[in-house]
C-alpha cells in the first residue's frame, strides 16, 4: 500500500516538473520585462530558469496589483529580484505600488531607478511627475490650505430668490447657512425665512415671524434654529408646518451681540461690539464657556467667521483682522485690511474673504500675508455669507442686489484600475479583446455641483476616444484607525470611494497627515472627517478640503456624504492584441471638468492580465 502510494506520487511530482519545463521552455522566448542598468554595455547574462522565473513571478505581482492585493504584490516583487536582480520594471512597478500605499519616499527612489535605465521611457516619466504633483499638492493644501480660486458667477437680485413677501424686507439681517439650510431675518419686524439651497437654487420651505432685534438666525444640526438677539438673548425653535415652536431660551453676558456662528454642535460664538469681546457659549443655556477680548483698545468686532478650530473676527474701526485659535484661546493673526471690515466669510480653510464697507471684496491667504483685490462691487455692498458648500453671496443693505461668488480648486486627480477584455477567442494568436477602465474622480474643494466632463485616453502613445458613464461612490467607517506608521495597512482601505474618519483617530503629526493625503489622491478616496472632539482642528479640515471630503459631526450628517465619483471609462473603437507580454504600455487620461482639469495614469502590460 505504502509503494503504490508512493509510486502515484512519483508520477505526480514527475508530470508536474514536466508541465514546469513545458511553461519555462515556453516562457523563455518570449520578451520579459528586464532592461540594461545604465553603465553596462550589454544586457547580462543569466541562467535561462532564472530569468524565466524571475519574469514569471513580476506578471504575476502585476496581476496581484490589479487585483487589489498590494502586499502580496510587494512579497512577490521582492521574490521575482532574488532570480532576476536585473528586472528593470521591478522598480516601476514597485514605485508605482509604493505611491499608492502613500509611500512617498520608497515611491520616488524606485522612479528614480528606474529611469537611470530608461531616461526616456514617457511611462515611468509621467508618474513620476505625477508623484511629484501629488506631493506639491498635499504640502502646500496642509501649509496654506488648497490652492483656490474665486469666481464671479453672477449678478442679480436676492430679493427674486426670495420670492413674494420679500418686499416686506426693512432692516435685513446676514444670512447663515448650515446642512443645506440658509436662514435669515428682519431686525426691524421679527420675520424670518428659511430656504434649501442646492446648486445655486433656493426653495422656500418657511417663513415665520418671532420678535425685534434679531442678530442671526442660526440652521442647527438637530433641523432646529437658533435665534440670537443683540441684546444677548438666544431662543431655540423647532418648525412646525404652518407655526414654529419654542423649545428653550437664554440670557448671556453679552451686551451688545453684533455676529453669532457655530463653533461646533451646541458650542456658539458671539461677538460684543460694546465689551469688544469674543464669547464662545453653551447654545443650550447661554452660559460662557470662555471669553477672548481683543487687544485693540478701540476696536469693534462686526463680524465672525469659524473654519475648524480657526475663528476671524473683522474689527472695523482698528481696520484689521484677527484669527483666534480657539482650542488654545491664541491669537494666530492680526492683518491690517484697507477701508473698514463689514463682513466675512472663510472660501475655505487658507483663503479668507473680507468685505469692506467700501463695496471692496478682498482674498486674503497665506495668513494674511497675500492679499488680492477680486474687486470693487455695487455701492452699499454690506453682507457677505455662505449659500453653499463652496458658494457665496454679497448683498447690499436691502437685499436688492446680489453677487454670486464660487470657491473652486483647478487640480482634480484620477486613479485608474483596468478591466478585463470584453471579448476573447479560443486561439492565444488571434485572442483580442475591448479593455475597459475603472476610475475614481477626486474633487479638491467639491461643492456637489457636476458640470459636464471631457476626458480623452492615450493608449500606448495612440488617442483613444473615451465614453464616460459615472456614479456616486460609497463611504466607509472603520472600526478602528490604520496603523498610521505601517503604509501596508492602507491597503484596505483603497477598496472604498470615500472614508470617515473620526478626528481622535488621526495624530496631527506633519509625516502622518502627509501619508495620509498622498494615499487619498493616488487612489481617489474622499477623506471625511467626524469632529468628535469638539472644533475640528485646521489640519483635517484642509485633509478632508484637498480631497473632496467634508467636516461633519454626527453620524446622521455622515449618512448623507458620498465618496469620489465611480467613472466607467470605455475607449471607444480601440482592439488591443493579447497576448504582448514584455511590451510595456501605458494608460493617461487628461479632461477638464468645469474649471478643473483632471489627471491620471498608470502602468499597463495588457499581457499580464490573462493566464498563461
Amino acid at each position: 500500500m505504502k509503494d503504490s502510494k508512493r509510486k502515484d506520487g512519483f508520477q505526480i511530482l514527475k508530470r508536474g516538473r514536466r508541465l514546469l519545463l513545458w511553461i519555462a521552455a515556453w516562457l523563455a522566448v518570449l520578451p520579459g520585462p528586464a532592461g540594461t542598468f545604465a553603465g553596462s554595455s550589454s544586457p547580462p547574462v543569466l541562467p535561462p530558469a532564472d530569468r524565466t522565473l524571475g519574469g514569471a513571478l513580476f506578471r504575476d505581482a502585476y496581476r496581484n496589483l490589479n487585483e487589489g492585493r498590494l502586499a502580496e504584490a510587494l512579497r512577490v516583487l521582492q521574490e521575482s529580484l532574488r532570480y532576476d536582480p536585473y528586472l528593470v520594471d521591478f522598480y516601476l512597478l514597485r514605485g508605482y505600488i509604493s505611491s499608492l500605499l502613500g509611500d512617498v519616499e520608497q515611491a520616488n527612489k524606485d522612479f528614480k531607478r528606474y529611469l537611470e535605465v530608461r531616461p526616456d521611457d514617457p511611462i515611468g516619466m509621467g508618474l513620476q511627475a505625477a508623484l511629484q504633483k501629488r506631493v506639491r499638492f498635499v504640502r502646500t493644501s496642509l501649509r496654506e490650505g488648497p490652492p483656490a480660486e474665486i469666481a464671479l458667477s453672477e449678478i442679480s437680485s436676492m430679493r427674486t430668490d426670495l420670492g413674494p413677501g420679500a418686499s416686506a424686507l426693512r432692516l435685513p439681517i446676514r444670512p447663515s447657512w448650515n446642512q443645506g439650510l440658509l436662514a435669515f431675518g428682519d431686525a426691524a419686524t421679527g420675520q424670518f425665512w428659511v430656504f434649501q439651497t442646492q446648486g445655486g437654487k433656493w426653495d422656500r420651505v418657511f417663513r415665520g415671524k418671532l420678535e425685534k432685534k434679531l442678530v442671526r438666525v442660526l440652521p442647527d444640526w438637530d433641523g432646529t434654529l437658533l435665534f440670537v438677539f443683540s441684546d444677548g438673548r438666544g431662543v431655540q425653535a423647532g418648525l412646525k408646518k404652518r407655526a414654529i415652536e419654542i423649545l428653550g431660551q437664554w440670557k448671556s453676558p453679552a451686551a451688545a451681540i453684533s455676529d453669532a456662528v457655530w463653533l461646533a454642535p451646541g458650542m456658539l460664538a458671539v461677538s460684543d461690539r460694546l465689551q469688544r469681546t469674543i464669547r464662545a457659549l453653551d447654545s443650550k443655556n447661554g452660559k460662557t464657556v470662555w471669553e477672548w477680548k481683543l487687544p485693540a483698545p478701540f476696536g469693534e468686532p462686526v463680524c465672525l467667521s469659524a473654519s475648524g478650530n480657526i475663528l476671524a473676527i473683522a474689527d472695523r474701526k482698528g481696520k484689521e483682522v484677527f484669527l483666534l485659535d480657539v482650542a488654545e484661546r491664541l491669537l494666530r493673526g492680526r492683518i491690517p485690511v484697507p477701508g473698514h471690515p463689514r463682513a466675512l466669510e472663510w472660501a475655505n480653510s487658507g483663503l479668507l474673504l473680507v468685505l469692506s464697507e467700501e463695496g471692496e471684496l478682498l482674498a486674503l491667504s497665506k495668513e494674511g500675508s497675500k492679499k488680492v483685490r477680486i474687486g470693487l462691487l455695487f455701492p452699499e455692498a454690506w453682507f457677505l455669507f455662505r449659500d453653499g458648500m463652496n458658494r457665496f453671496g454679497v448683498t447690499d443693505t436691502r437685499f436688492m442686489r446680489h453677487a454670486r461668488f464660487e470657491a473652486f480648486s483647478k487640480e482634480g486627480f484620477l486613479f485608474l484600475r483596468v478591466i478585463a477584455p470584453r471579448e476573447e477567442t479560443s486561439s492565444p494568436a488571434l485572442r483580442k479583446g475591448t479593455y475597459g477602465l475603472k476610475a475614481r474622480v477626486l474633487r479638491p474643494l467639491d461643492d456637489g455641483a457636476r458640470p459636464e466632463m471631457i476626458l480623452a485616453g492615450v493608449l500606448n502613445g495612440r488617442s483613444v476616444e473615451m465614453e464616460i458613464s459615472e456614479k456616486a461612490g460609497g463611504v466607509f467607517l472603520p472600526a478602528a484607525g490604520p496603523d498610521w506608521d505601517r503604509p501596508e495597512s492602507f491597503e484596505s482601505l483603497r477598496k472604498t470611494d470615500g472614508l470617515l474618519l473620526r478626528a481622535s483617530w488621526i495624530p496631527l503629526k506633519p509625516e502622518v497627515l502627509c501619508r495620509i493625503g498622498d494615499f487619498a489622491l493616488a487612489n481617489s478616496v474622499a477623506l471625511h472627517i467626524l469632529a468628535d472632539r469638539g472644533p475640528c482642528p485646521r489640519e483635517l479640515v484642509r485633509l478632508a478640503e484637498m480631497t473632496g471630503g467634508r467636516v461633519v459631526f454626527s453620524n446622521e450628517e455622515a449618512k448623507r456624504l458620498e465618496g469620489a465619483g465611480v467613472l466607467e471609462l470605455n475607449p471607444k473603437k480601440a482592439t488591443i492584441g493579447v497576448p504582448s507580454l514584455g511590451a510595456q504600455e501605458g494608460i493617461v487620461v487628461l479632461g477638464r471638468e468645469g474649471r478643473r482639469v483632471l489627471e491620471g495614469n498608470l502602468p499597463f502590460w495588457e499581457g499580464f492580465l490573462l493566464p498563461f
